[in-house]
């Protein structure tokens, strides 16, 4: 096993930034765990560093493999324990295809910007079923490390585009597709009859839903509070985004 050389620390420790990122097409998966989810998924990285000269766990893997002391990965990691390994997958190639709305339950995401929540979502949606989630350009990069590690594998199986949503409302239309929001005001969830088919919007943590965007939903949902008084205000959106999708799912038996 070869040690990471000087110039390569520099080069992979530049990827934490989106800017080395998107010029090498290459993103980050830290730890064994996250790792062999990806792995799992029948992707193969083009980097892997491990601390442990014996981590015999990626041995058979087909790939650049290099040892690297824990200081050094200190400088690779983006959390503040380093972690034991850390591989660098090329970005994903597969394109948008606006066709397959009409045949599935899609989320958009409408300028989601923690990427713990939008990783939890991405995670949430999996195990929902959901294959494709559609994003505002202004929300958060998925192959941000937050949002890679929140994910917990689940970026390997879920196909995620950034996309206009004036593009997404056209084929709505065409497709005769309903389009649901979540808002403060809307509909109690537990009293509708849900479709097997549409497209789900999350709103902004702060602001929710972009008056841009609201004006092409069809349905407004709300999820009922049970709390005495007035607080909270809201749900996590990564946590409403659950209760929507189980709804759904539980109205429509997939």
């Amino acid at each position: 096993m070869e040690t990471l050389s000087k110039n390569k620390l520099k080069f992979y420790a530049s990827l934490k930034q989106k800017k080395f990122r998107d010029e090498s097409k290459l993103f980050a998966v830290e730890g064994s765990k996250a790792i062999s989810d990806f792995l799992e998924s029948g992707l193969v990285p083009k980097t892997l560093i491990v601390e442990n000269e014996q981590n015999k766990l990626f041995s058979d893997l087909k790939t650049e493999l290099f040892y690297a002391d824990k200081a050094s990965i200190s400088k690779l990691t983006n959390f503040s324990e380093p972690p034991d390994a850390i591989a660098y997958f090329s970005y994903f190639e597969s394109k948008f295809d606006a066709n397959s709305l009409h045949e599935q339950l899609t989320i958009f995401c409408d300028g989601i910007q923690n990427p713990g929540n939008f990783g939890t979502i991405i995670r949430t949606a999996e195990w929902f079923g959901i294959k494709t989630i559609l994003c505002s350009r202004d929300t958060a990069d998925f192959y941000n490390p937050k949002v890679v590690q929140a994910t917990m594998g689940s970026l390997a199986r879920v196909n995620i585009f950034y996309v206009d949503f004036s593009e997404v409302a056209d084929v709505a239309k065409a497709e005769n597709l309903p389009i649901f929001g979540t808002f403060m005001d809307g509909k109690d969830i537990l009293n509708l009859v849900l479709p097997k088919i549409g497209i789900v919007v999350l709103g902004n943590e702060g602001q929710g839903i972009r008056p841009q965007t609201a004006k092409f939903v069809n349905e407004r949902l709300s999820i009922p509070r049970f709390s005495f008084g007035n607080k909270p205000e809201s749900l996590n959106v990564s946590v409403a985004a659950a209760l929507v999708l189980a709804e759904f799912r539980r109205q429509n038996i997939f």
